[in-house]
Formats: C-alpha cells, sequence, structure tokens
C-alpha cells in the first residue's frame, strides 16, 4: 500500500475513533455492536458465537422448510436453494490438510526433532492474542467512554 492510501486509511479509523468528520454514525453502529456482544456473550444465559450461530442456522432450515411446504401446498414453484455440495468438498479437504499438518507438526515437536522451536513460537504468537481478544469488547467501551468523555470536556471549555 502506498502512502498515501495509508495515511488516508489512518485518518478513516482516527475520524471513527474520535467521532468526527461525519463519521459519528459508524462509531456509534460499532458501539452499539460492540455493547450488544458484550451484553450477550457475556452477561446473557450461556450464549457462545457456536450456539448462537447454530441457532441462526436452525431458525434458517426452519424457514425454508416452512416455505418449501407451504409452496408445494399452494402449488408454486419451491424456493431455489445452490448446490452447497462442492463448497462443502473444498472446506472438508481443506480442513483434513490442516489437521494433518498439525499432526505432523505434533508428532516432530514429540520426537524432539529440529523446527519444534518454530512450533512453539506459532501457538504462543496465537495464543497472546487470543488471551487479548477475550477482554476486546472491554477494552474497546473503556476506550470509546474515554473518547466521549474527552470530547464532551474538550466542548465545555
Amino acid at each position: 500500500m502506498d502512502r498515501r492510501r495509508h495515511h488516508q486509511a489512518r485518518e478513516f479509523v482516527a475520524d471513527v475513533v474520535l467521532w468526527r468528520r461525519g463519521r459519528a454514525d459508524l462509531t456509534a453502529l460499532l458501539l452499539a455492536a460492540t455493547v450488544a456482544s458484550w451484553i450477550l456473550f457475556n452477561r446473557a444465559s450461556g450464549y457462545t458465537a457456536v450456539s448462537l450461530a447454530a441457532d441462526v442456522l436452525l431458525l434458517l432450515l426452519v424457514v425454508l422448510y416452512a416455505w418449501s411446504r407451504a409452496a408445494r401446498l399452494l402449488g408454486r414453484p419451491a424456493p431455489s436453494i445452490p448446490d452447497l455440495q462442492p463448497a462443502a468438498d473444498e472446506l472438508v479437504a481443506l480442513v483434513r490438510s490442516g489437521l494433518a499438518r498439525l499432526a505432523s507438526a505434533f508428532r516432530r515437536v514429540a520426537q524432539g526433532q529440529p523446527g519444534s522451536g518454530r512450533v512453539f513460537a506459532c501457538l504462543a504468537a496465537a495464543a497472546l492474542p487470543g488471551g487479548l481478544a477475550r477482554d476486546l469488547p472491554t477494552l474497546f467501551i473503556a476506550g470509546t467512554g474515554i473518547c466521549v468523555f474527552g470530547r464532551f470536556a474538550l466542548s465545555l471549555s
């Protein structure tokens, strides 16, 4: 990315974070989505991202089933559903190859072969952002609150 586009991207992020130049609506949307996800996943009764995705897919399946049954009763064409088998086969092949590489890497580490340090470094690099991501909504809410308070304080003076 050239310097000009990088600078524009940095300005856009600064505008969103500081609620300026007409970006307040995007910032408010991000804040609302963050608060809603924090309430849903941290404070609600036992919801996780996986259980929410499963519930949404189950609801979609029920709606499609009801739609196809109603279409058959009314003599209309059934809803067109694309063939997802090629995409599913591709996903299975991707997951299988990834798991095979992971298993061979763990075997090399267990046997003490050269290159084990790189595997440890990759696992540590993956664990650090994962631990920080758990507190990301709280950090975002705190940072947005500080920005709002700072802007409010500047508008008073």
